[in-house]
C-alpha cells in the first residue's frame, strides 16, 4: 500500500461518475488506458483520481489491475449502481457493502463472501453493517433469478467483486458504495433512475470528503 498515494474513485462508467467529476470540477488525466480525471483537495497535499473501468467483470479485472499501476493509490473507493435484491432497499438509497462474492451464474458459494474491513476507508460513511454485494457478469432483469440470488445477498452489480479482490491482492484499503438503480427487474428502470442515483452518489462522496479534509475545494491550479 501506498499510504501517500492519491484517493481513487472507481466507477464503471461515465454517467455514474459525471456528477461527482461536475461537483469536483476535475480535469481529464493523460497517458492513461483507461478514462481519469484528477482534482486536488484544498488544505491537503493529496491528490484525488476518479478513474473509470468500463462495466462487467473482466473490464473491472482489467481495469482495476491498471489503475493500482498508474495511480498507486493510497485507498480506493468503488461507487456505481446495484440492483436491490430486497424491496426493504429503496432506488436511491446510498448503501455501503460490508461483505462481496462473485457468482458466474444464479448460484453463490458457500462461503465465498469477502467481508470488506469497516475500519477501511474511515472517512466514507456509514460503516458498511450487514450488506452483502454479489457480483456477476451479466445484469440481472429477471425475477425469478433475483428471488434466488436475495436468499444469500442484498444487492447485485457487476464489478464490485473484482474491485475488491484486485485491491486486497495488492493490499490497498477499499471500500464499496452503491446507490439502488432498480429493482434487478428491468433495464428501463434502471436508466430512469441512473442520473438520480448518481447524483446521490456524488453528494455522500462529497459530503464524506469536506467532513474528513475540512473543507473540500478544488485548489485553481493545482491539476496535473
Amino acid at each position: 500500500m501506498n499510504a501517500r498515494g492519491p484517493l481513487v474513485i472507481v466507477y464503471a462508467t461515465l454517467p455514474e461518475a459525471a456528477p461527482l467529476l461536475a461537483t469536483l470540477a476535475a480535469r481529464a488525466l493523460g497517458a492513461r488506458p483507461y478514462p481519469a480525471f484528477v482534482a486536488r483537495l484544498s488544505g491537503t497535499a493529496r491528490r484525488l483520481v476518479v478513474a473509470v473501468t468500463g462495466m462487467g467483470l473482466a473490464a473491472a479485472d482489467a481495469g482495476i489491475e491498471r489503475i493500482l499501476v498508474h495511480e498507486t493509490p493510497g485507498e480506493i473507493v468503488n461507487a456505481g449502481i446495484a440492483g436491490a435484491l430486497h424491496p426493504t432497499h429503496d432506488v436511491g438509497a446510498v448503501l455501503r457493502i460490508g461483505a462481496v462474492a462473485e457468482c458466474d451464474d444464479d448460484r453463490i458459494a458457500a462461503g465465498s463472501f469477502v467481508t470488506l474491513d469497516p475500519a477501511s476507508v474511515a472517512w466514507l460513511a456509514p460503516p458498511g453493517g450487514g450488506v452483502r454485494l454479489v457480483s456477476r457478469a451479466t445484469p440481472v432483469f429477471d425475477t425469478a433469478l433475483r428471488d434466488r440470488l436475495a436468499r444469500d445477498a442484498d444487492l447485485v452489480d457487476m464489478e464490485g467483486a473484482r474491485i475488491a479482490a484486485g485491491c486486497a491482492r495488492a493490499g490497498v484499503p477499499c471500500a464499496l458504495l452503491k446507490t439502488i438503480s432498480d429493482r434487478a427487474d428491468t433495464r428501463a428502470a434502471l436508466h430512469a433512475n441512473l442520473a438520480h442515483g448518481a447524483r446521490r452518489l456524488a453528494d455522500h462522496l462529497v459530503a464524506g470528503l469536506r467532513y474528513a479534509s475540512r473543507p473540500l475545494a478544488v485548489a485553481p491550479g493545482a491539476m496535473r
